[in-house]
């Protein structure tokens, strides 16, 4: 009985002495503050497992949309965690940011949103360009609940031990996206002259920030950086967060190709649409001399050819990858070309007003002929089977949803041609 008293006495003394040693004299058993340290330690050694990062001033790469369903998690020791609860946002959804923090951080530690490009491990750096922060006073875990921003782009969540020249302790990164629902841009022509009016139709999210703006650009300038397009633009309107409407825009002076961008922040924002025109200082009739066979190095040229009754071709060779159109949707009107399909060629010829087009039709399975109107070739536009598209000097055809899609090509055949003689269809026509 003795002995087996003993044994007891001897492990009890001996658990004190390896607790003592483990947390010094603020250990779990001697201070509430050691207590509270104990308790995160263990909650911090129970994060799952494969996600963790260390983030000692090392940037994360960006969050990936196979991360978004998962946790996404920040460590760095006993310096401070940070985890999200997903990697992808909606342009102001709330944000949960679960944090863990030791209680030697100052009252004034933070935890605040930064651009992703702002260089990592200054507290002073990472102050100067916050979209938004807290501070954790003294709190050692929680949640706190942060709006996503406006703009579309990467973002870091990143925790200072203080306010006061401090140090980044700890950051994870994550995605501002817009979803390309509800966002269209529609102009009621392709070729303008100089000063002329264009109406602009569009439709734009709720989620767009106030400042989310539509302007006109060269088309020289390249695509993406809505600070670039600022840069560059040459008259501009703010949304104001309207969701759909028209706005009305002059045409520039100088001859030239443009386009038309959208953008869903004017604060380091992104383009997120645009579409082509372009502006012709003269009549297109008189720029250049016809010729059947040859094919026209100009605006002009491929309009007097159009306008001649001349066969052409348009070669939609440009669609992979912006759409897959192996199938047919069922509904002409969601299908991405409606009845027409991407990797086809369609030969085309405009009489009396009218476009008359046989081809491949994805709704009956066969070759078809239409006849259709609704578009002017010295606006810069033909139609396909009701399908409006935009041409530009370059022979280019451009979709309004999709951007160029295919281009023009000269037939040989004679200008003035009888389309009844030579556009037979093989199973039906379709008025």
């Amino acid at each position: 009985m003795k002995t087996l008293f003993s044994n007891l006495v001897f492990k009890s003394l001996l658990i004190l002495v390896l607790a003592t040693n483990a947390f010094g004299d603020d250990g779990p058993g001697n201070t509430l503050q050691g207590y509270h340290r104990f308790l995160q330690q263990e909650n911090a050694d129970r994060l799952p497992t494969g996600q963790a990062h260390i983030l000692k001033a090392r940037p994360q790469k960006a969050a990936t949309s196979e991360q978004s369903s998962a946790q996404l998690i920040a460590r760095a020791g006993k310096q401070g965690w940070l985890q999200l609860d997903k990697g992808i946002y909606r342009p102001s959804e709330n944000i949960r940011v679960t944090f863990g923090a030791p209680d030697s951080f100052s009252g004034s530690a933070w935890i605040g949103i930064i651009p992703s490009n702002v260089p990592h491990g200054s507290e002073a750096q990472n102050d100067k360009y916050d979209l938004s922060y807290q501070y954790l006073r003294k709190k050692t875990a929680g949640q706190l609940t942060f709006q996503a921003p406006d703009a579309s782009g990467s973002y870091d969540m990143r925790m200072h031990d203080t306010d006061s020249n401090g140090t980044e302790v700890a950051s994870v990164t994550f995605r501002v996206e817009h979803t390309s629902k509800g966002i269209s841009l529609q102009l009621d022509k392709g070729i303008y002259r100089p000063s002329e009016n264009i109406r602009v139709t569009f439709s734009a999210p709720a989620s767009f920030a106030n400042t989310a703006w539509i302007g006109i650009i060269p088309s020289a300038v390249p695509h993406g950086s809505e600070a670039q397009n600022d840069k560059h633009d040459l008259s501009y309107q703010y949304l104001r967060k309207k969701t759909a409407g028209q706005l009305i825009f002059r045409a520039p002076d100088a001859s030239g190709k443009y386009d038309i961008r959208m953008h869903d922040s004017d604060s380091n924002g992104t383009e997120v649409a645009t579409v082509p025109f372009q502006v012709a200082a003269s009549n297109p009739s008189h720029n250049e001399p016809l010729s059947a066979t040859a094919r026209p190095n100009s605006l002009a040229g491929w309009i007097r050819h159009i306008q001649s009754g001349a066969l052409f071709i348009v070669v939609f060779d440009k669609t992979a990858g912006k759409f897959d159109d192996s199938f047919y949707s069922g509904d002409w009107r969601t299908d991405p070309m409606g009845s027409l399909k991407g990797g086809e060629t369609y030969r085309i010829r405009y009489s009396n007003g009218r476009f008359t087009c046989p081809g491949y039709n994805q709704q009956k399975g066969g070759q078809m002929t239409h006849t259709d109107g609704g578009a002017k070739p010295e606006d810069g536009v033909i139609s396909l089977w009701g399908r409006i598209y935009n041409f530009d000097a370059s022979g280019n055809v451009w979709d309004p949803d999709y951007g160029i899609v295919g281009h023009l090509k000269v037939a040989s055949n004679t200008p003035g041609r009888s389309a009844a003689n030579h556009l037979q269809p093989r199973f039906g026509t379709s008025q």
